[in-house]
């Protein structure tokens, strides 16, 4: 449906443990094309036509592969006679198995994939140092690729030209595209039948689109997750004033010269719970949020609970305030976690 395609039959799929036996099985195909580092194919004809794809140990990884693969078949029957660019080609599936990914069960590791190409890419313009998109339209050439970083970069690279390209003319435009290469036209004549414009100048705006470029619901998420860690950082400092303090010869001294030192904690611990409050979370960082605003509220309980003991002289309330320091470092723990999860699944 994304693309207004669908495929003639049902393809088989054909799934391997290890590369040996996926290169075995490629050599019984009578495919000779594949690249060094490949570990899915895509045959449409012949005895034994369908998907190939080795199982990855991680789950995710095989569902992306076989997404990948199974857009190659059906950008083939599309447009079985065409000579179709490989970035496009190559574009086009690594942009679905990581923008539909999620849908069958890829996860965050799809939306990882999603970021981190992204950045390979526009490192590699800010030093002047891409790939031309005229140097990768021989599939033959991109599947002979040998350097595993320069195999990367090309995905990256044509992921991110695809990804202008749908945002831009809309997610049917290359099924259109395809439609119109099927039609005997060149590649220059169907893009710009499409598009309006030529390969060329879509290639430079597309440099120009990437310098500027920042996704939007990272960045969302980048500005809230600087926030988070401000907060929490604030409550480390307050409690490394605490710890000061109760070495100091007030916090070792009766409990009524303890009362002002506590007071003061407990105002910065009740300010950096209105502010974790008044966040804003995105929509996936709600859960998050919902912990930290509680981590927050039981963080402010615990000094309030010791100021309280000091203010009524009451030992009942120290013990009160020192259990619940199990659920404070707990919850405190699993922020943190969060937190480093967040930074590693958004690449921030």
């Amino acid at each position: 449906p994304w693309l207004n395609l669908s495929s003639v039959q049902i393809p088989n799929v054909y799934l391997f443990s290890s590369s040996a036996l996926f290169r075995q099985a490629i050599a019984a195909t009578g495919v000779t094309d594949v690249g060094p580092l490949a570990v899915g194919l895509y045959t449409t004809s012949g005895k034994y036509r369908g998907v190939y794809a080795t199982v990855n140990n991680f789950n995710a990884e095989t569902i992306k592969t076989g997404i990948h693969e199974y857009v190659h078949l059906l950008v083939s029957e599309t447009a079985p006679t065409a000579d179709i660019p490989a970035w496009l080609n190559e574009g086009l599936a690594t942009y679905l198995e990581n923008h539909i990914g999620p849908d069958f069960g890829a996860g965050l590791s799809a939306r990882r994939e999603i970021f981190s190409k992204a950045d390979k890419v526009k490192a590699r313009l800010a030093a002047n140092n891409l790939i031309p998109l005229t140097r990768l339209v021989s599939q033959r050439d991109w599947n002979a690729q040998t350097d595993r970083e320069l195999f990367s970069l090309q995905y990256a690279e044509a992921y991110m030209a695809v990804r202008y390209l749908t945002e831009r003319f809309g997610n049917q435009s290359v099924g259109l595209i395809l439609r119109e290469l099927e039609k005997s036209k060149s590649f220059e004549a169907a893009f710009f039948a499409v598009t309006g414009t030529t390969p060329s100048a879509f290639e430079q705006d597309w440099t120009g689109w990437l310098r500027q470029w920042q996704d939007p619901a990272r960045e969302q998420i980048r500005q809230y997750a600087v926030q988070a860690q401000g907060i929490l950082g604030d409550v480390d400092a307050i409690s490394a004033d605490r710890a000061a303090f109760i070495k100091s010869p007030a916090g070792l001294g009766p409990f009524s010269l303890r009362v002002p030192a506590q007071t003061q904690l407990v105002n910065r611990a009740s300010q950096a719970a209105a502010r974790g409050t008044a966040l804003a979370p995105p929509s996936a960082l709600r859960a998050f949020h919902t912990d930290l605003v509680a981590f927050l509220a039981t963080y402010q309980k615990w000094l309030q609970t010791e100021l309280n003991a000091s203010i009524n002289a009451d030992n009942s309330l120290v013990s009160e305030a020192n259990n619940l320091l199990p659920e404070v470092n707990g919850r405190y723990s699993l922020l943190i976690g969060q937190l480093n999860s967040i930074r590693f699944n958004y690449q921030l």
